[in-house]
């Protein structure tokens, strides 16, 4: 079971805001969506949940065409976006009602949901008198019910503080566990760390860049040296690291995450002159060098 989207475009009045967009969600797997404001990330989730009419493309979920079989499609597809709307003098067990009405799904689960996201003690208070928290884990909650297969989350984490966006974390990587597929968009570099197997890097419409699963967790380890004698001495240890970036007076070294500290404390041991050791994550480094200028729009 995957969802699949081959060559999708979407238009405004001949504006083309995705072009020739590929992506791809095997079961059970979390993928991350990451690029700058206006790359067409929440197009892209809009058009995914039938929100918004594709101009062109095929977008499937196991086999079902959106186009010519939406009830069948949407119905194992649920979304959380920033903001949630709901009736807020009515209480979150009311509110999850409404979207069991609307999707058709017992009321019996809202007691199951709300125990997985952390609302049972909360779920008979009226919704204005949640935190900001407590409303995204009712949106959480709401996007349960009808055991979705396949969640699209758009910058769900934003707004969230330490403690809550690990909360959320753990929370979300139980839930894929059950063999639900997650789609997560978001500006937090340590959200995707965590939580996605693959991210797909994306600006002006197209997909530009692609982190397989078996590099996301990688390290890149910037030194500030005398390169070549660093390098002989690396290799003589056969410590496996790969030259990714090559500057006057530095070098980036992408490494495997198991083997970090390996390096660190050989380079450290060494008798060159080091003058600085910086520890970056693949995947902020990746996206920084193949985005440039656009690498800190909210990035963190």
């Amino acid at each position: 079971m995957s969802f699949c989207v081959k060559k999708l475009k979407k238009s405004y009045n001949k504006k083309v805001v995705l072009n020739d967009f590929d992506f791809k969600v095997e079961t059970g797997k979390s993928v991350g969506l990451l690029g700058p404001n206006g790359a067409g990330k929440t197009t892209f989730i809009r058009c995914s949940t039938g929100l918004s009419k594709i101009t062109g493309g095929e977008i499937t979920f196991n086999g079902l065409d959106i186009k010519t079989n939406f009830v069948e499609y949407i119905s194992n597809i649920s979304v959380i976006f920033d903001k949630s709307h709901f009736y807020e003098d009515l209480s979150g067990r009311d509110n999850l009602k409404i979207v069991c009405n609307l999707k058709s799904c017992d009321v019996a689960l809202i007691d199951k949901v709300s125990i997985e996201v952390g609302l049972e003690k909360r779920l008979d208070d009226r919704v204005r008198n949640y935190s900001y928290g407590m409303k995204k884990r009712l949106q959480v909650a709401a996007s349960l019910l009808g055991s979705p297969k396949l969640i699209f989350l758009d910058e769900t984490f934003s707004g969230l503080d330490i403690n809550a966006t690990t909360s959320f974390i753990n929370m979300f990587d139980k839930i894929r566990k059950d063999n639900v597929s997650l789609v997560i968009s978001t500006h937090n570099i340590s959200v995707l760390d965590k939580l996605v197997d693959q991210v797909y890097i994306i600006n002006n419409g197209r997909v530009v860049g692609f982190i397989e699963e078996d590099n996301i967790h990688d390290k890149v380890i910037e030194i500030t040296c005398t390169q070549k004698e660093l390098l002989k001495l690396i290799e003589h240890s056969k410590i496996q690291v790969e030259l990714v970036k090559e500057e006057i007076d530095k070098i980036f070294l992408k490494v495997k995450d198991s083997v970090t500290m390996d390096l660190m404390h050989f380079i450290m041991n060494t008798n060159l002159k080091i003058n600085n050791v910086k520890t970056l994550k693949y995947l902020e480094f990746y996206y920084s060098e193949l985005l440039g200028e656009y690498s800190n729009d909210q990035i963190n």
